[in-house]
């Protein structure tokens, strides 16, 4: 007999960036079950400019200067004005910053001239920026603005592997295109997801973990609701 599992992020014992559920499902032989994900549901908690994309390092010629954009979810005006309030709050020249709606690009034009310098957590996909080294006085982004936080979310889960890492994504059984904007709820149904035989008499607990689409974890937010199907195995 197949039968569902309903799982909300409101009963579950985890934390930001991991939900974990203890099921104690001991009363079934689940050795001779296939389990599946039919539904994910989750916030698109993660706004485009974060603690992982909010940095900027560039140069007028007299050293490395940095800045730090605020947090947020952008359109591209404002994120051309905020941009123009942090260059000319850290650097010396005079800094106007500029987007256009028809390119799809940001320009920067200064009073003097500048690099803009490789970082980490930097903000360049974002704002379609290449790190270069000739100065200049205007720049406009060589790729388009992408004011998105990721393309997709990988949904990595210890069904596939009890030995479950949450540093890694090697446990990913499906890919949810993230079509939602900040805020929204995406939703995800399966009707031909990966089937995975329990590994044990037992399923004891199931943790939930996601990651964007350049590997790192996705912060899983107010809510996350999980659906999983058991299915007999049939010998």
């Amino acid at each position: 007999m197949s039968f569902l599992v309903y799982l909300d992020s409101n009963d579950e014992s985890g934390n930001a960036y991991d939900c974990s559920w203890n099921l104690n499902i001991s009363t079934i032989n689940l050795d001779k079950y296939y389990v599946s994900v039919e539904e994910i549901c989750f916030t698109n908690n993660v706004t485009p400019i974060n603690n992982l994309t909010n940095k900027l390092q560039f140069n007028e010629g007299s050293g490395s200067l940095s800045l730090t954009l605020t947090n947020g979810d952008y359109n591209g005006a404002d994120i051309s004005s905020e941009l123009q309030t942090q260059l000319n709050a850290a650097g010396s020249d005079t800094y106007t910053v500029s987007y256009s709606s028809i390119t799809k690009k940001i320009t920067i034009a200064s009073s003097g001239t500048f690099v803009i310098e490789s970082c980490t957590n930097n903000c360049y996909r974002q704002l379609g920026f290449s790190p270069f080294s000739v100065a200049v006085s205007s720049y406009t982004s060589s790729n388009l603005v992408f004011l998105l936080n990721s393309l997709y979310v990988d949904v990595h889960t210890s069904i596939r592997n009890y030995n479950y890492n949450t540093s890694r994504k090697s446990d990913t059984i499906m890919r949810v295109h993230l079509d939602k904007n900040f805020g929204d709820v995406v939703k995800y149904s399966s009707f031909e997801s990966d089937k995975f035989i329990i590994n044990d008499s037992s399923l004891y607990n199931f943790n939930v973990r996601l990651f964007n689409d350049e590997g790192n974890p996705f912060e899983i937010g107010d809510r996350l609701s999980v659906v999983l199907k058991f299915e007999p195995l049939l010998e």
